[in-house]
């Protein structure tokens, strides 16, 4: 056995010179044991040489390489970690940027700790405060604030807008977090630092915004709301010439500082109760609310008429309260399409003032010696007016409405185009849906002979934004439409909004919604003064109860009558300071009635 062991090693490695210290006639006395204890001295040939010093090359490019990896490729990378094994980076938050409204008054502000005269390095806190004030949380919004590990680190770097202006325009209002080292002893306490990189402050946003007319109407349209058993509703007044929204204000509201509440019980609670209210407290109506007109659309649909020759300002049409149609599914039976009651003859002027329905069957879809415009022609007019557009806003979350046409019943209701919905689009009902700003947009178009102008929120230097409706109506045809708009006020169903101090221009809209029908989205909209439009408004209030719930003609009276005794609105109205004693909206509403101002005024004059 133990010869085989050596014939193994002589085949296996074919050393050149093999000696042997032991004699052959030696391994008859070895054993196997002894064996081991035994030492082989061998003598390594050429061949053994040349694996060896292979090896030994391989070996030392090896280590080269990964020195040069070590020190030169990933020299940065492991000086960083050597560094930061040395070193805690701290963000200097940056300070956010103000929210003004248009008077300077502060809507959202940063209020933060001196970091250079605190010895607590996490010592870098910031505040989001909010005014108290009604009306403007769905405008201003609000935001989350930077976040911070268990041992106070800051891991976020800047607030983070989450809705409204906050949100829009995050970017801007946050600036840029700046960067602040410390350096660590070897038992890690942190002893001197240096500022590597300084915030760089967020810039302020000043709103076209009211707050304080903002904050009124949302009061007024509160008490409205509640005494007339609607569920909610929404207020916008837009400067016509520059697009800047003075109003914009939603019943109900959230309050920012709950949902900022440092207590995160109270907090939870309240975004509970919030997301579970039926009212929908977190719905900004204004912009992403979208409703039924009515007979707000009755004015544009006039004007398609007038211009396709349809009918002239003096075509007379009779209603007796309604109008009976052939039915298309029994050939025994009539449709009936009601009016809301007989008004006898009517033409263009008097059909609006009066919100004739019959007037509008038969101009929308034809009836007896009557040519009708057809759903084409409506689809075309109210999309030219924007009224499933979006309107360009500067506030996210915006919904565009809608228009109702053969292709949209097939996909909705998986059915065919019928004569009555034809009648039904003509008085805005069916499938029409609409934002109150949209809304107002419209008003404001025709106001001004047709220009669409895109509304905004932030006052800056930009040009105005707008643009002519591409459907050619004749100013004689807006003429028509902006006196009949005027009657509706004076002699209409707005006589309530009728005003001794400035003459408003409207149309009002009651839209009947539900299942049974026993709901209604209630509407005014137009603008002011009706001779020389500077103004226009939007009035909504969302799921009354049909026969009780009244229009909300004289909330919309109280807010412009308000504008128009503070003196910067007076001054765009009439060309001249106000000379009554309450010169801005401050002091005006400081005291909530108005009356003895009003009188003050029609003495005046």
């Amino acid at each position: 056995m133990t010869f085989n062991i050596l014939k193994f090693f002589k085949k296996k490695y074919d050393f050149n010179g093999f000696e042997e210290v032991l004699q052959e006639n030696q391994f008859k006395n070895i054993t196997s044991k002894n064996i081991l204890e035994k030492r082989i001295i061998t003598r390594l040939g050429n061949n053994g040489i040349y694996v060896l010093g292979a090896l030994l090359i391989v070996m030392f490019t090896v280590f080269l390489a990964q020195a040069y990896k070590l020190q030169i490729v990933n020299n940065e990378m492991y000086e960083a970690k050597s560094n930061n094994n040395q070193f805690v980076n701290i963000p200097i938050l940056s300070t956010r940027g103000r929210i003004t409204d248009r008077n300077d008054v502060v809507l959202a502000e940063t209020i933060k700790n001196d970091i250079s005269s605190t010895t607590n390095y996490f010592d870098n806190n910031f505040t989001r405060k909010y005014k108290d004030i009604q009306g403007s949380a769905h405008i201003v919004g609000y935001v989350n604030a930077p976040q911070k590990d268990e041992s106070g680190k800051y891991w976020q770097n800047n607030f983070e807008g989450v809705s409204g202006i906050e949100a829009y325009y995050d970017q801007l209002l946050a600036g840029r977090p700046g960067k602040r080292v410390f350096e660590k002893d070897s038992t890690h306490n942190l002893n001197s630092s240096f500022v590597t990189e300084y915030p760089i402050e967020g810039k302020d946003i000043k709103l076209s915004i009211d707050s304080k007319l903002n904050e009124y109407t949302h009061k007024k349209m509160r008490d409205f709301v509640n005494a007339n058993q609607f569920q909610g509703g929404s207020a916008v007044v837009m400067d016509i010439e520059t697009g800047e929204i003075i109003v914009m204000t939603n019943y109900p509201e959230y309050e920012v500082n709950k949902i900022l509440n440092e207590d995160k019980k109270e907090r939870q609670e309240y975004l509970l109760k919030i997301n579970d209210d039926k009212r929908t407290p977190l719905l900004n109506r204004a912009i992403a609310g979208t409703y039924a007109p009515g007979s707000t659309m009755k004015t544009i649909f006039a004007m398609a008429a007038l211009q396709l020759g349809l009918i002239d300002p003096v075509t007379s049409i009779f209603s007796s309260g309604q109008i009976e149609v052939q039915s298309t599914i029994d050939s025994k039976a009539k449709t009936i399409f009601r009016d809301w009651k007989a008004h006898g003859w009517v033409n263009v002027r008097t059909a609006l003032a009066n919100s004739s329905d019959v007037f509008f069957y038969a101009i929308g879809g034809g009836y007896e010696n009557q040519k009708g415009l057809g759903i084409t022609n409506l689809v075309k007019y109210a999309t030219a007016f924007g009224v499933d557009s979006l309107t360009g806003v500067d506030l996210g979350g915006e919904r565009a409405g809608n228009i109702p046409s053969p292709e949209w019943k097939r996909k909705v209701f998986k059915d065919d185009w019928r004569l009555g919905d034809t009648y039904i689009s003509s008085i805005g009902q069916f499938g029409f849906l609409i934002s109150p700003l949209a809304l107002t947009r419209m008003s404001a178009a025709i106001g001004t002979n047709g220009y669409l102008i895109t509304p905004r929120l932030r006052i800056t230097n930009e040009p105005v934004q707008k643009k002519k409706v591409e459907t050619n109506i004749n100013d004689e045809w807006y003429k028509v439409a902006q006196d009949s708009m005027r009657l509706v006020v004076t002699n209409g169903t707005a006589k309530r909004l009728n005003s001794d101090l400035v003459k408003i221009a409207g149309k009002s809209g009651t839209a009947e919604v539900g299942v049974k029908k026993d709901k209604i989205q209630s509407w005014i909209s137009g603008y002011f003064p009706a001779d020389k439009p500077r103004y226009a408004y939007t009035f909504l209030c969302e799921l009354g109860l049909r026969d009780i719930s009244p229009t909300p003609n004289l909330l919309a009276k109280d807010v412009i009558e308000t504008m128009y005794l503070t003196n910067e609105y007076y001054k765009n109205i009439e060309g001249r300071d106000r000379p009554a004693k309450a010169t801005t909206t401050d002091t005006l509403i400081e005291d909530i009635s108005t009356t003895s101002d009003i009188e003050a005024e029609l003495q005046s004059r």
